[in-house]
Formats: structure tokens, C-alpha cells, sequence
């Protein structure tokens, strides 16, 4: 081993001490050695490559300019060529020198004191185990300082989950309590609806037979006394019968609307053809009279009760009939299928319905024309009970003097079976 000199030795133990006066401690030890500059590199076991120690100038461009150079010395133990100086651009002469555990010494540019590069060579793996346990010194304090730091964050992060897990609760507390008073107000809502139901039902059942007392004597009225009565008296008698009879067709609906409501309906297969046939028969009559053209596609299956599918379809056709325009009345009904939704439509030529009342006419006693054309308000407000309590919703399309479409929709026959809703 050759003899070490005081002056390297004291170089030496400068350039292990404190990397803040390490790149001092370099350049004096450049000059000692005869060159421009100083560079070191010690392989690092967890990344696998030779890195420049604490308090060195780090390589250009990432250690692209030294990369190829220090490989070489690893492999040869020895290798020259040309460096970028790390803090310059300008290319330098490099020598480099390798020890058997990968700490490499670089000089660059300048005449080399052979001996006294050769008493640093000596020492390289001395000086890449120092710088080594300076590395992991560092490490560890870092990971001790992220570690701190990451203790604090992850304290604030539970204290912030904590707050949010305490409003998540409260939430869902409130919105515990909110859905128990919802079905609370439902159920009382329901219950005020079926005794609203069965009243209707049973006062519009006892008014028939007074009224069906005054409608009588009415009648007999302006039988017996018709030719004797003149002016005014005609005139009342008149005002009775004809308010009689719209008090009866009041009071039909009514029933007709309170069964549409409270009656237990039977869901089973129904074949919607032969509804829709019964309901055409029982207004034979009025179609009749009013030249009315009825129409129908193939329409399919449904699973629904007989009885009140009949009285929707005879409300819907009683309704295009109404409100015919000057031409005679033209009805088609059809039904386009989707998974297990059928979606009915009748589609008529009337005088229509401004878009503003497409919602409102589906409330009950709601009446657009007063007293031109007749009816009780009822009608399409039973339509809706009787979908609605099939599972479907109607709408309808129209325009004022365009006509319109009434929809509707139903379960095709199989599907509740199958646990299918709409």
C-alpha cells in the first residue's frame, strides 16, 4: 500500500466530513491530484447503480453524460475518454478508477499526480463506506421525517373521517326519520283515501233512489200537466228533468269512479281484443250516431282484471266520441310491445286539447268546455285510477284541431309472474 501523505490524509478526512464544505474539500483535493475537477460515484444496493455522494455536483441531464464512462470503469477496474464537466458544457478529458465494491473516482482534465492517485485509490472503498452510511443515514432520517409527517396527516385524516362519518350518520339518521314519517303520512293518506272511497261509494249509491223519486214525479210533472203549463212554469219543470238527469249521470260516474278505486281487482291473463270488442258493443249506440269508424291493430295479451280494462277502454272511445271534430269521427287503437311493457295507444281526429291541459284533465271533475259538451269530469280521472292500479301510467298527445292520442301502459300477460314492473 503506498505511503499516504499528511496533506492527502487531511484532504481526505475534509471530504468525509460535512457535505456542506465537501465540494470545497473536492476541489482542493483536484488540486492535490494534479486535475481540474473531482467527481466520485458509489453504487447504491437498492437502485442498483453508482450515484454521486452527498454534497457532489450531480451529473448533467440526469447521468446521461457519465452513465457509459462509469460502466466501463466498473468492468475494467480503469477507463479515459471524454465527460461533460457537470457544472460546464464543455466537453473534459476524464480518467476514471474503479475499487472491487463499485466506488469509482473520475478525474477530469489536468496532468494526474500518478502516486498520489494511487494513494486515493488505495482508500476508495474506505471512502465508498463512509459515503455509503451517509446515505442510509440520510434515508433513515427521511423516512423518520415523512414518517412524522405522515403520523400528523394520517391523525387529521381520522379526525376528518370522523367528522364526516358523525354527518354521515346524522344524515342518515334524518333521512331514517324522514322516510318513517313519510310512510307514517302515507299510510294515514291511504287510509283517508279508502274511507274518502267508501264514502262516495255509499252516498253516491243512497242518493240514486231520491233522485230516482224526483226524476219520476218530474216526468209525470210535464206529462200530466205539460199542456196547461206555459212560461215559466214549462220552463222549471224542464230546469227539474234536465238537472234530474245530469244528477244521475253524475252519480253513475261517481260509482264508476269509486269502483275503479276501492274495488279488489283479479290480475290474470287478459286477452285486451275481446275488452276491447265488449267495450265497442256497449256503446254501439253512440258510435252509431256519430258515424264513428273504429279501428284496431293486432293487440296483444295483458295481465289485468277483465272488468275494469273494459271500462277503460269504453271511457277512452266514450271520450273520442265526445269531442269529435265536424268530421266524423275516426278512432284506430294499436300497441307496440318492449320487454314486458305493452304501450297502448287510441289515436282519434277530434278537436283536440291545448298542451297547457295535458295533465290537468286526468283530475277528477276537471272540465275544459263547462257545459258545451256534457259529461262529469270523472271519466278520464278513472282512466288513470284503473292504470295506475294496473302498474302503468297514461298521457296523451295532442294540439288544439290536431286531434289526439291517448297512451297507456300494461304488463303483458306472464310478466308480474315473472316479479316484472313498470
Amino acid at each position: 500500500m503506498p505511503v499516504l501523505e499528511l496533506r492527502t490524509i487531511e484532504l481526505l478526512t475534509l471530504l468525509t466530513g460535512d457535505p456542506e464544505i465537501r465540494p470545497e474539500a473536492a476541489r482542493s483535493l483536484a488540486e492535490h491530484l494534479g486535475a481540474a475537477h473531482l467527481l466520485f460515484f458509489v453504487s447504491d444496493p437498492e437502485l442498483g447503480a453508482p450515484l454521486p455522494p452527498l454534497g457532489f455536483p450531480q451529473t448533467l441531464h440526469g447521468g446521461r453524460c457519465w452513465r457509459a464512462f462509469v460502466q466501463a470503469c466498473l468492468r475494467n477496474g480503469t477507463a479515459q475518454g471524454e465527460l461533460f464537466h457537470p457544472t460546464a458544457l464543455d466537453r473534459r478529458t476524464a480518467r476514471g478508477w474503479s475499487a472491487p465494491d463499485q466506488t469509482v473516482l473520475v478525474l477530469l482534465d489536468g496532468e494526474p499526480h500518478h502516486e498520489r492517485v494511487a494513494q486515493v485509490q488505495c482508500l476508495l472503498p474506505f471512502l465508498g463506506a463512509v459515503f455509503r452510511r451517509e446515505r442510509l443515514s440520510f434515508a433513515a432520517t427521511g423516512q423518520a421525517q415523512v414518517a412524522r409527517v405522515s403520523a400528523a396527516q394520517a391523525k387529521e385524516l381520522a379526525t376528518a373521517l370522523d367528522s364526516v362519518r358523525a354527518e354521515l350518520q346524522l344524515a342518515l339518521d334524518v333521512q331514517h326519520q324522514q322516510i318513517i314519517e313519510r310512510k307514517k303520512a302515507e299510510a294515514e293518506l291511504a287510509k283517508a283515501n279508502a274511507a274518502l272511497e267508501r264514502f262516495a261509494h255509499t252516498a253516491a249509491h243512497d242518493l240514486q233512489e231520491p233522485l230516482r223519486t224526483v226524476t219520476t214525479y218530474a216526468q209525470l210533472l210535464s206529462r200530466q200537466f205539460k199542456a196547461s203549463l206555459t212560461g215559466d212554469g214549462l220552463t222549471f219543470i224542464n230546469f227539474i228533468t234536465d238537472g234530474a238527469q245530469r244528477m244521475h249521470a253524475l252519480i253513475r260516474a261517481l260509482l264508476n269512479y269509486a269502483e275503479a278505486s276501492s274495488t279488489p281487482i283479479v290480475m290474470e291473463p287478459v286477452d285486451i281484443e275481446v275488452c276491447l270488442r265488449s267495450a265497442a258493443a256497449n256503446l254501439k249506440v253512440a258510435l252509431d250516431e256519430a258515424g264513428a269508424t273504429l279501428t284496431n291493430d293486432a293487440l296483444p295479451a295483458v295481465q289485468g282484471d277483465a272488468t275494469q280494462l273494459v271500462q277503460l277502454f269504453q271511457n277512452l272511445l266514450s271520450n273520442a266520441i265526445k269531442y269529435r271534430s265536424p268530421a266524423a269521427p275516426c278512432i284506430h287503437i294499436s300497441a307496440q310491445s318492449e320487454e314486458n311493457i305493452a304501450t297502448f295507444s287510441i289515436r282519434d281526429n277530434g278537436i283536440g286539447i291545448s298542451s297547457e291541459h295535458h295533465e290537468n284533465i286526468f283530475v277528477s271533475f276537471t272540465r275544459l268546455h263547462g257545459n258545451e259538451y256534457p259529461g262529469t269530469g270523472l271519466g278520464l280521472a278513472s282512466c288513470r285510477r284503473i292504470v295506475e292500479r294496473h302498474g302503468g301510467r297514461i298521457w296523451v298527445q295532442s294540439g288544439v284541431a290536431q286531434g289526439s292520442t291517448f297512451y297507456f301502459t300494461l304488463a303483458l300477460a306472464g310478466a308480474m309472474s315473472k316479479g316484472q314492473g313498470m
